[in-house]
């Protein structure tokens, strides 16, 4: 097993194992029974399981994060921390919801992700929020 991160920061390392095809190995070491703390970004932990459970295939873990993002969902993941943002919330839950069989809402979320990026200029989160196509998983 690959031991990455600690116990506050879950599922970065576990995200480059997804990008680089090596999924076993990302099933492996990514705790999928162990949540956040509360304390220390919490949202953007939330939004790298959630992109973890997707790309994973765990539907429980998507729906929790689903569930737990949607608050947030006029906000850009990560920007409070003035040190990052993985952009909108929106764009997030329009995911989750395309993967949890709910293309009428991601296309919503879409919209609400596009709505908050044009906030910020010039925005690479308007373009993704913008072009996103809700094909369905």
């Amino acid at each position: 097993m690959i031991a990455l991160g600690d116990k506050g920061y879950v599922g970065a390392g576990e995200q480059v194992l997804v990008a680089a095809g090596s999924l076993d190995d990302a099933r492996s070491a990514w705790p999928a029974d162990r949540w956040p703390r509360r304390d220390i970004f919490l949202r953007v932990n939330l939004a790298l399981r959630a992109e973890n459970a997707m790309a994973l295939g765990h539907r429980e873990v998507a729906e929790k994060c689903y569930r737990l993002l949607l608050p947030a969902q006029e906000e850009m993941i990560g920007l409070p921390t003035v040190a990052m943002t993985l952009g909108p919330a929106g764009l997030t839950l329009g995911r989750l919801a395309e993967f949890l069989g709910d293309p009428a809402r991601a296309t919503e979320h879409y919209a609400t992700a596009a709505d908050v990026a044009r906030q910020l200029e010039p925005s690479v989160w308007h373009d993704r929020a913008g072009t996103t196509p809700c094909h369905g998983v």
